[in-house]
């Protein structure tokens, strides 16, 4: 694949962000000036109820942005498939709302995708900044049984070989990784063609790190550029909905496991949720929000147990379905609706 000039498209998935898509669009838009890497910038909206879409009004209207508007909250996997339609660049970049990219920095990834280094490489991340300049978590291996039961009930703490570290720190090298996180993934559009996009079941969380692993079931690695950064301010728009969030992530995890994983673990991992790990979270939410009753955790579990106990599940579970298909969407170009 040659990449040349308007050859990354950027794909930012909006849910109530307020002001963050606003510097979000505004980062990628400063970190272009001057280069001819950037394709559109493609605004995938799920039914936001706050003023996100007001206060990226410039950058909306801006010639090379397309905006769609969902009636109802997709989920991030289903939005980004809709945004890649949008575009034809050989690079795609999926973009969290709430992250920043700095001038540079997709000028390094391309110049890394395009040397014999990278030849081999389907996905590539980079180092991740909280907004105080600390490093965050950048991915990490696939999940396993053995990582995640060290990760419920912290004996990776106690054995970090028996059990290794589920989040491990930021290398300070590049590497080969198993996964990158999603707030910043580049992807080359055929990669992302070929395993059929994201996996649409995966409302929110661990769509990245399947992706990844299918990627690298036909062969794609994944890297990771230590030496890129890029801020990202944490769990902006799903801090409002807690309860919702950690039923996301049972459910994602649960999909993950039924998909990648044995039967027996996958019935097990279900287990130690509803015993161990649902202790640990109820103890967790009283000490650190100093709260009498873990309402929150209980509201989450409470979901997952009727997601568990829905019978309609079974058969959306066993199937796998991978789509790219053109969806009736509202199109803004440029601010002006499009035909």
């Amino acid at each position: 694949m040659t990449i040349h000039g308007g050859d990354l498209d950027v794909v930012v998935v909006n849910w109530n962000a307020g002001r963050y898509l606003a510097d979000c669009l505004e980062s990628v838009y400063a970190s272009a000036k001057g280069s001819e890497w950037l394709g559109r910038v493609i605004v995938v909206d799920n039914a936001s109820t706050d003023d996100s879409l007001e206060l990226a009004g410039p950058w909306l209207r801006e010639p090379g942005t397309v905006l769609v508007r969902n009636a109802e909250n997709r989920g991030f996997g289903a939005a980004c498939n809709q945004g890649v339609h949008e575009g034809t660049a050989a690079l795609l970049l999926f973009l969290n709302p709430d992250a920043r990219l700095l001038s540079g920095v997709i000028d390094r990834v391309r110049q890394f995708l395009v040397s014999p280094s990278g030849k081999v490489v389907g996905i590539c991340g980079v180092r991740i900044l909280d907004d105080d300049g600390r490093p965050s978590v950048v991915g990490g291996p696939f999940p396993t049984p053995r990582l995640l039961i060290g990760h419920m009930t912290g004996l990776w703490r106690v054995t970090p070989r028996l059990f290794p570290r589920r989040h491990p720190p930021a290398p300070d090298e590049s590497q080969f990784m198993d996964h990158v996180i999603g707030a910043f993934l580049v992807i080359r559009r055929e990669v992302f063609e070929q395993v059929g996009g994201f996996d649409e079941r995966y409302f929110m969380y661990y769509e990245e790190i399947d992706l990844c692993l299918r990627c690298r079931e036909l062969g794609w690695l994944t890297y990771y550029l230590a030496d890129v950064h890029v801020f990202h301010t944490t769990n902006v728009s799903s801090d409002k909905i807690r309860a919702k969030r950690l039923f996301y992530v049972l459910r994602s995890r649960h999909q993950y496991g039924r998909r990648h994983w044995a039967r027996r673990e996958s019935i097990g991992m279900v287990l130690l949720s509803l015993t161990v790990e649902l202790l640990a979270r109820m103890a967790t939410e009283m000490s650190r929000r100093r709260r009498p009753f873990p309402g929150e955790t209980l509201a989450g579990y409470a979901r997952y147990v009727r997601y568990l106990l829905d019978p309609r599940r079974r058969g959306s579970d066993l199937c796998t379905q991978y789509r790219l298909e053109p969806l009736p969407l509202t199109l803004t170009w440029g601010g002006v609706p499009a035909e």
